[in-house]
């Protein structure tokens, strides 16, 4: 099976005119180049690929997968991704445009919050009986790290209003004797 073509973000084949990309974002914060090149060529299909670098050499977190069609893009969208147990984020993004007039959109009208140290007795069900007295909750990611007794949790509410709800409360207690501390998320 032959590979698909790797680009660095700075390179001007980077851009793919006609093209649908997928976004996968979120990886462990250990993770390496190699470890990313890896993972994007076990499942790109043959699809040209991006994998975005800082400082020349540093996997920045995240990386993008070029597709023809939308039918390709909903695949890799509704499918389920990790890597050393961490479930990574995936997004289409239809062009550049609209990813930079969604990102504009979060920052003024955020959805999301963020909390850490969660014990790992808590589970995803009991966050969202918990965070859902707010309002709606559309969905729910932990980040569980290797060889940790605590996760971070973001939490995605169907609107602005309900998150603020949440943000505003400050501390959110989780059980009996454990309190956390309630944050907006940064945008992906």
């Amino acid at each position: 099976m032959e590979h698909a073509q790797k680009y660095a973000r700075d390179d001007p084949r980077c851009q793919f005119p006609g093209k649908i990309s997928v976004m996968f974002a979120g990886f462990p914060k250990n993770t390496d180049m190699q470890q990313a090149q890896t993972f994007f060529d076990s499942i790109c299909y043959n699809n040209d690929y991006t994998i975005v670098k800082k400082k020349k050499k540093l996997f920045r977190g995240y990386g993008f997968i070029h597709v023809n069609t939308d039918v390709e893009a909903d695949k890799y969208a509704t499918s389920v991704y990790t890597l050393d147990g961490s479930k990574i984020n995936v997004k289409i993004i239809k062009s550049r445009d609209d990813h930079i007039k969604e990102s504009i959109f979060m920052l003024i009208e955020p959805k999301k919050v963020f909390m850490k140290q969660i014990p790992l007795t808590v589970t995803k069900e009991h966050l969202r009986t918990i965070f859902s007295k707010f309002g709606n909750v559309e969905h729910i990611w932990i980040n569980k790290q290797p060889d940790e007794s605590f996760f971070n949790s973001f939490i995605e509410y169907e609107s602005y209003i309900v998150a603020k709800k949440c943000i505003e409360v400050e501390k959110v207690q989780i059980n009996d004797d454990i309190i956390v501390k309630v944050k907006w998320a940064r945008p992906n």
